[in-house]
């Protein structure tokens, strides 16, 4: 079972504010609780913020930032590197997931910079930033971006809930999205969805398009089914065939002499019914073998019609 540590609001606490705090009876500071929304005394370290940033800031360890964008230290970002139209909004709550205390062991406010990794959770919407290096994310077939607009998702646990439908789309409809955030022209065929399991896309495969793999696996059946009745019509023959050689007679006018051929044997006529059997065996056989390929060619390869595998779509 999974542990979790408990949160104590005390700690990392500022001195004297903590003795100070603790020691209060708990009748002098009723409205501190936390409970039924009254405010709550937290030890959080202060968020580094930079000239070109505007905070909106709770009173707990919540915040909004406007500004450029920034993925860490004042020189990790676009914004950060001086380039233009980079602007950013972070929304991020529990910095350093509340692991850094509010002062150093010589009662100094701490001060911090955003931590992809470690922040509790965020929302982030940048105009121009390197979104999966920020994050550390796997290529995936879609491929790592870079100086693109962007916006990301990190927590815990991600629930996206609708009441009616969920689309994820790569492509916006309007002819006004032929062209990326920078003016660029944007690859078509090359952008879908990837599900990647784990940040791990060493095993990143095309899903698969059910309404296809459907009309394969009928056709194939099919297929099944008529080299079923070409084995069937085979062995139905064959049985024949053994039952005249094991039902034939040989009549001798004379000891010693050569028998007589089989008369059951000879009205079978056994060569020209073999010969005809072949025939038809080597048509069915041919006629399968187009039917199989046929079938490779139109469901299993990707420039088939019906290719069974999605063009733009992967999931590990």
């Amino acid at each position: 079972m999974v542990q979790f540590k408990q949160n104590n609001p005390y700690e990392g606490m500022a001195e004297p504010e903590k003795t100070d705090y603790s020691n209060q009876e708990s009748r002098s500071m009723p409205h501190q609780t936390g409970i039924a929304g009254a405010e709550l005394r937290e030890a959080i370290a202060r968020f580094n913020q930079l000239p070109c940033e505007k905070v909106i800031k709770g009173k707990n360890d919540a915040y909004i930032v406007l500004g450029r964008d920034r993925t860490g230290t004042a020189l990790q970002g676009k914004g950060m590197q001086g380039e233009a139209k980079s602007s950013a909004i972070d929304i991020v709550v529990g910095r350093w997931s509340g692991a850094v205390p509010e002062t150093d062991e010589n009662n100094q406010h701490l001060y911090l910079d955003p931590e992809f990794h470690q922040d509790a959770a965020r929302i982030y919407v940048s105009q121009n930033t390197d979104i999966d290096k920020s994050f550390g994310l796997a290529d995936g077939k879609v491929g790592h971006y870079t100086d693109r607009s962007a916006i990301a998702l990190k927590a815990d646990g991600i629930r996206i809930i609708s009441r009616e439908g969920i689309k994820l789309v790569t492509k916006n409809v309007p002819d006004s999205d032929e062209k990326n955030s920078k003016g660029g022209p944007i690859d078509l065929p090359q952008f879908g969805i990837d599900l990647i399991a784990n940040n791990n896309d060493d095993d990143l495969q095309p899903l698969v398009k059910g309404k296809n793999l459907v009309l394969g696996l009928k056709s194939l059946t099919r297929h099944i089914h008529d080299l079923n009745n070409i084995v069937k019509n085979f062995l139905l023959f064959q049985m024949k065939f053994n039952k005249a050689v094991q039902d034939h007679v040989h009549v001798s006018p004379f000891w010693g002499d050569d028998c007589a051929p089989s008369n059951n044997l000879s009205m079978f006529d056994g060569p020209l019914n073999m010969k005809n059997l072949q025939e038809i065996v080597d048509e069915d056989t041919k006629k399968f073998k187009r039917n199989l390929i046929g079938f490779e060619m139109k469901y299993l390869k990707d420039s088939g019609k019906k290719y069974i595998n999605s063009e733009y779509n992967n999931t590990n």
